[in-house]
């Protein structure tokens, strides 16, 4: 046995690993809240009977009610913590009779209430008490003698029983072990509180920091540097922010962080964690119009992140209205400057102005633009960037180019099918959804001039895919491209499964199909009926039909090459021919499994043969991860009629 370590077989977890909660009397308790590295026990029940009670093993425990003492966890003698290899119950390692430890007197209530707790089984508040001592060790530093962690029990309770008598205790012993103001953020100092799984624990955290808010706390000149990291959800939980703000304050270099070697758990620096919260409150201005952070993002002007706000109030860009100890930084406001009229350039158009001259939505600009019909630039107007458009260059659009909507109410006809009528008649837009993706049909005025705009807007037998079809005009229609929903149906998918099936080559995205995805027919059709294909099978029915489970198929026959499977996306699948030259190889091969399945063995038997000469291997297929023997099972047959045969199987039975 490990020195100075018992080992607990008078309890029942209620998980399978050595941290699995522990069940004691009628709760459930952690594990780490056991005393099974050192046991403590009162001397006055120890003296009367040599046993060991069940309820001194828990730290909350630490008075007897029955006798008024407090109980013992070192020897008198040599001072050391009591070791559950000592010599007896009742004797220390030194030889010193523990029995004859002289008790103290103490008040026992906390005890009392205590085991009340855990007798009736009142597990929601004997957790709260539990997390509270433990969220208050840290703080209070009372893990000396059995003494001092008898007091903080007897804090934890009036914690439960009356949490505002308790608050003012925790806040002045923050405050008095201070002088000339924190050098460490109270947050900080309430991590163990904050970042508690219990809520009544959490919300005690929030009492603590609203009496030390009360209280004026003040920062001191110096940055004290704190020990040590801190995961993702305690960070989160110490600053007041999902651990997703708190990771993206760690890629803007704004906290000190890094992945454990396995790339999954953060690890954030404490001392980047004291140090932010600091600077903010060292940079915090008292105004009156200081708003939040979140909402700033929000109104005209420039845009901020919470990490680039943080970033621009260390920098000293934006002034900070400071956040709410409370509540972290989730309050956290800033101080909106004067906002300004945007300039007017005298040179250039902004996509609004572009968009009012031609009659159109700004989207359609916007996508000109994207086109690149409309050259345009970025430039900046009060910290904002915004899209302007040459006045030369809106004035050669306006007079080259016109949207076929536009012109479509200029001459009173129907905006939906007006660019169709259009291309009926041989005119080729420069812009549109079937030609660069753009939202509407852009065309030259020049090549609209010879046209009669009015008989062209009174057509009706014209190729459309808008509105309803005249009779027999649809079947006369070839369509290249079939819609991500009609081919998701047409497959029995989904339409995000069948969208997967894009990037893997399977189907292939109309060029320019608009803003919906399109997708070539060709490549449907040839999906479609390698589907439909009789000739080709699924992996698992060819393994049902060899009589062997999907993995073993895929070792024996696929991984060794002798089986090419088909990737269609939606299923694996191999053909007939390859199947049928699987059982060819089954009627003439056996495996190593397969012949200890049939005889009752192992599968090492064929193998144990082989290195004595009996047998030996017709066939070996290997590729680069596995490698599989193959057996005539005309010389299997063989040995198992002679003699050599008459160990290994009857041996085993």
């Amino acid at each position: 046995m490990k020195e100075g370590v018992g080992v607990n077989l008078a309890y029942h977890r209620d998980g399978v690993t050595e941290v699995s909660p522990i069940r004691w009397a009628s709760v459930t308790t952690p594990w780490s809240s056991m005393r099974f590295v050192s046991g403590a026990f009162c001397p006055l029940c120890l003296r009367k009977q040599l046993y060991l009670q069940r309820t001194w093993d828990h730290r909350l425990v630490t008075s007897c009610p029955k006798h008024g003492v407090l109980l013992i966890d070192r020897c008198p003698e040599c001072g050391l913590h009591l070791s559950w290899n000592r010599p007896g119950i009742a004797t220390c390692r030194c030889g010193y009779d523990l029995s004859l430890s002289a008790p103290v007197t103490i008040d026992t209530d906390a005890t009392a209430f205590v085991k009340e707790l855990a007798t009736t089984g009142d597990q929601k508040v004997f957790a709260a008490l539990d997390a509270l001592f433990e969220g208050l060790l840290p703080i209070l530093d009372k893990v000396g003698s059995l003494t001092e962690q008898h007091k903080l029990v007897e804090l934890a309770v009036s914690g439960i029983r009356r949490p505002e008598s308790l608050v003012p205790l925790v806040a002045n012993y923050i405050l008095d072990n201070e002088c000339g103001g924190l050098s460490v953020h109270p947050r900080i100092t309430c991590l163990p509180l904050l970042a508690s799984g219990n809520t009544v624990v959490q919300e005690f955290g929030v009492l603590v920091l609203r009496e030390l808010d009360l209280r004026g706390w003040l920062p001191a000149s110096s940055i004290e540097e704190v020990p040590g990291q801190t995961g993702i959800r305690e960070a989160a939980a110490l600053l007041g922010l999902t651990e997703d703000l708190t990771k993206k304050l760690v890629h803007h270099n704004i906290l000190c962080g890094k992945r454990n070697k396995s790339g999954h758990a953060w690890r954030i620096e404490n001392s980047s964690l004291n140090r932010l919260l600091m600077d903010l409150e060292n940079r915090k201005s008292v105004v009156k119009d200081a708003i939040s952070v979140f909402l700033y993002r929000k109104i005209p002007g420039p845009r901020h992140s919470l990490a680039e706000a943080i970033s621009d109030i260390i920098a000293g860009a934006l002034v900070s209205g400071g956040f709410d100890l409370a509540s972290g930084l989730e309050s956290l406001t800033v101080v909106a400057p004067a906002r300004k009229v945007c300039a007017h350039w005298d040179d250039c158009v902004t996509v609004a102005e572009l968009a009012e001259r031609c009659n159109v939505h700004t989207e359609n600009i916007r996508f000109a633009i994207k086109a690149g019909v409309i050259p345009a630039e970025k430039r900046v107007t009060n910290s904002r960037r915004m899209t302007v458009i040459g006045v030369s260059d809106a004035e050669k659009f306006e007079k080259d180019y016109i949207f076929a909507g536009s012109l479509a109410r200029q001459i009173g006809a129907s905006v939906t099918n007006f660019a169709e009528k259009l291309m009926s008649t041989g005119i080729r837009p420069v812009s549109g959804p079937k030609v660069d993706g753009g939202l509407t049909y852009i065309f030259l005025r020049q090549d609209l001039e010879a046209l009669d705009l009015g008989a062209v807007a009174a057509l009706e037998n014209y190729p459309t895919r808008t509105g309803r079809k005249k009779l027999g005009l649809a079947q006369h229609t070839i369509e290249s491209t079939i819609s991500l929903a009609k081919a998701a149906k047409a497959l029995g998918l989904t339409v995000q499964r069948t969208k997967g099936l894009v990037p893997k080559g399977l189907l292939e995205a109309a060029e320019y199909g608009g803003r919906a995805l399109q997708i070539n027919r060709d490549s449907f059709d040839r999906l479609k009926s390698m589907l439909d294909d009789q000739n080709l099978i699924t992996i698992d029915d060819a393994a049902k039909i060899v009589g062997e489970t999907r993995s073993a198929f895929e070792y024996r026959w696929v991984h060794t090459h002798l089986v090419t499977v088909i990737d269609l996306g939606v299923r694996r699948v191999i053909r007939r021919e390859c199947l049928e030259e699987v059982q060819r190889y089954k009627r003439i091969f056996i495996t190593a499994d397969e012949a200890g399945k049939l005889l009752g063995s192992h599968r090492s038997l064929l193998p144990n043969w082989e290195r004595r000469g009996l047998i030996a291997p017709e066939k070996v297929m290997e590729s680069k991860i596995v490698g599989v023997k193959l057996y005539r099972r005309t010389d299997f047959d063989r040995l198992r009629l002679l003699k050599e045969y008459s160990g290994p199987s009857n041996e085993h039975k």
